[in-house]
């Protein structure tokens, strides 16, 4: 018998709030951490995966624009995901 790792990854993204609505609809459609699916990291090498959490928190990331007025120039999140042993 063997046993497997737990083995993890914690992905932070920053981007716009209509690409971090993307993803957040792709986590929904998993249920949360209930549903599997594919993830590639950067070795190139195919994991199965699920979410770690049900939850996705989109926050705001303020700092100033080109005119030194203080607003919001990003969204991040940060999620964080497990490999499933099949």
């Amino acid at each position: 018998m063997t046993i497997n790792p737990i083995v993890t990854w914690e992905l932070r993204y920053c981007g716009t709030k209509d690409w971090l609505d993307e993803l957040k609809a792709f986590h929904t459609a998993r249920r949360g951490g209930v549903e599997k699916f594919y993830w590639t990291d950067l070795e190139k090498k195919k994991h199965v995966v699920r979410f770690v959490t049900d939850e996705l928190a989109i926050t705001e990331k303020v700092g100033h624009d080109e005119n030194g007025i203080l607003k919001v120039v990003a969204f991040e999140t940060t999620v964080v995901i497990r490999k499933v042993w099949q």
